[in-house]
């Protein structure tokens, strides 16, 4: 099934499964996990990945401002909560 851009953008910004390595994907729910607690993988954590994340729904989705507005929303809740980190976008590596 095809879905819509916007339902695949804001899937994809929520996959806690992105958030480590292939081989950690056990079912945990990752994206509850890194609220309480942060882990580095290559060249970031995953809360900088989680952030990462965030930008790039707020700009793609701007078309969409309600959606956008929420990704801004909570990109700037963790940069008050969370110290702010830069993401290399190049892709070096496949996970």
């Amino acid at each position: 099934m095809l879905r819509a851009p916007l339902e695949e953008t804001s899937r994809w910004f929520v996959d806690g499964d992105a958030l480590v390595q292939r081989a950690d994907r056990d079912g945990t729910d990752h994206l509850a996990r890194v609220v309480g607690e942060d882990w580095f993988w290559y060249s970031t954590t995953a809360r900088g990945r989680l952030m990462f994340r965030a930008a790039v729904v707020a700009t793609f989705t701007e078309t969409h401002p309600e959606t956008s507005a929420l990704a801004r929303r909570l990109l700037d809740r963790m940069n008050r909560a969370w110290e702010p980190q830069s993401i290399d976008a190049r892709r070096t590596h496949v996970s």
